[in-house]
């Protein structure tokens, strides 16, 4: 099952993350936290595309799914009644409140109890920091790149990992003691981004990450990141995020050799071999 890359933009523009689960198209509005499942991916827009067009008519409305299909159930907390009818498609939904047919009913449960606080998005938690805690590698941000939820995550992502302490860059990156922590962590041979620990220990000082620095090692190992925005709010964070992953695809390719810029000592570093083969799912071999 594949995801053609017109449609992943197109749910990007509505605001949304389209993605495989299962035998299922799963796509998620962050704004208001809610999922759907569909059969196909032009199913997934259009009910997506509903849920946008019944919160648009009612910003207060509350919207809950089940987390297995595209069914939903609508409520309104204004006057603790839901829908008639539901769970239903989120289209069906939206054709009876244009035909001005739709009847509520009383709800004796509270409608806070009924919501699913969504913490994680494909396991991986929707708080920066969090997923930092968890092991959870930079280039992994559960968000699409275009989002303000993209900027957010991968914001708190480094704060977390400018605060936290990082292991001295001597011989093997990740040191015997950070490796137990990390296997404790379900990763026991690598901390999942073993690329954003090194990068921290090259770049970081008291006043955070260097750019220029990271800028000068992305241009060592043939990145070229000036094309990319410096201009909107929070272009520090997706600048890192994009330099990181063009690297890491780059590492991937080359059995982890990262290259310093000209005069540096050491002229580069290896990756492990375990976090170079932990990228193999991830990207497709160049031919």
């Amino acid at each position: 099952m594949n995801i053609h890359h017109t449609k992943s933009k197109q749910a990007m523009q509505m605001g949304c993350h389209i993605s495989v689960s299962g035998n299922k198209y799963r796509i998620f509005w962050p704004q208001r936290a809610v999922e759907l499942f569909a059969s196909s991916v032009d199913s997934a827009l259009e009910e997506m595309r509903a849920v946008q067009n019944i919160i648009r008519y009612n910003p207060d409305f509350r919207i809950v799914t089940n987390h297995k299909d595209d069914m939903v159930t609508l409520f309104n907390p204004e006057y603790s009644t839901m829908l008639a009818g539901c769970p239903t498609l989120p289209t069906d939904i939206w054709a009876t409140m244009e035909a001005r047919e739709e009847r509520w009913v009383s709800t004796d449960e509270p409608i806070e109890d009924k919501m699913d606080e969504i913490t994680h998005i494909n396991g991986v938690s929707i708080d920066g920091a969090t997923a930092f805690k968890d092991g959870v590698p930079a280039g992994d941000c559960p968000y699409p790149e275009e989002s303000e939820e993209f900027t957010r995550w991968n914001t708190e992502w480094d704060d977390a990992a400018d605060r936290s302490e990082l292991p001295p860059v001597k011989g093997s990156v990740v040191t015997s003691r950070y490796r137990a922590n990390y296997s404790e962590l379900g990763h026991p041979t690598h901390c999942g981004d073993e690329l954003a620990v090194l990068l921290n220990n090259l770049c970081l000082n008291k006043a955070g990450i260097n750019i220029q620095i990271f800028e000068e090692i992305c241009e060592a190992n043939g990145i070229k990141l000036a094309r990319y925005d410096r201009t909107t709010r929070g272009w520090q964070g997706r600048l890192r995020m994009t330099g990181r992953n063009l690297l890491t695809k780059h590492l991937k390719n080359n059995g982890g050799v990262l290259l310093m810029p000209p005069g540096w000592h050491p002229e580069s570093y290896k990756l492990s071999e375990d976090w170079v083969a932990s990228l193999q799912h991830k990207f497709k071999t160049k031919t």
